[in-house]
């Protein structure tokens, strides 16, 4: 079986192994072996804990029930009472460090170079499957991304005639059709105007 990797480069994996499933590994014979599947069971454990306490903090504490006012409506929180201000403070905060854990997460990978775009298809990614599954949702997050993910690696693994950097324009043409028929996304909720 030919299995192309994320670089370009062609290599050979023999079919009847479950090697030849290789998610994002460079080399399909290291994907499933007992150092890779360690490091891919850590990699999971973090963002999982990650998610879970986010989603605690904005469904069970006074400050996401304030995020999630004064995400909606600036006006009406601040008339009841909310510090809209120091909220607002905190969610930036709070994003700037989840965002700069991920990106110390995701540039830990020996294979990447340090250089200014490094991130670049890192936030390609995130904001289409944030709009895909819909900006209010966290879940819908998840599985936005993992639409996104899985619709890339499969464009790479049947369709050997688009070039592996066009896989990226993948996540932006499933985005598309996508909000073209779901504006909200998948799992978002329509906005109420009362009038």
């Amino acid at each position: 079986m030919i299995v192309r990797t994320p670089s370009g480069s062609v290599m050979e994996s023999s079919s009847d192994s479950l090697s030849s499933i290789h998610f994002g590994c460079l080399s399909p014979a290291l994907a499933l072996s007992p150092l890779a599947t360690a490091s891919v069971a850590g990699a999971l454990k973090f963002p999982g804990a990650l998610l879970f306490a986010l989603q605690l903090l904005l469904t069970k504490t006074k400050i996401g029930l304030a995020f999630r006012a004064v995400s909606s409506n600036l006006e009406s929180s601040e008339l009841v009472g909310i510090r809209v201000g120091p909220t607002l403070q905190f969610g930036w905060a709070l994003a700037a460090a989840v965002g700069a854990l991920g990106a110390s997460v995701y540039v830990a990978n020996p294979v990447l170079s340090l250089e200014p775009s490094v991130m670049l298809r890192v936030l390609i990614f995130a904001v289409s499957a944030a709009a895909l599954g819909g900006l209010d949702s966290l879940w819908g997050t998840i599985v936005g991304g993992l639409g996104i993910g899985m619709v890339q690696s499969l464009l790479v693994q049947y369709a050997p005639f688009i070039p592996t950097e066009m896989s990226l324009a993948a996540a932006v043409v499933v985005l598309m059709i996508v909000l073209l028929f779901k504006p909200a996304g998948l799992f978002g909720t329509a906005a109420v105007e009362r009038v």
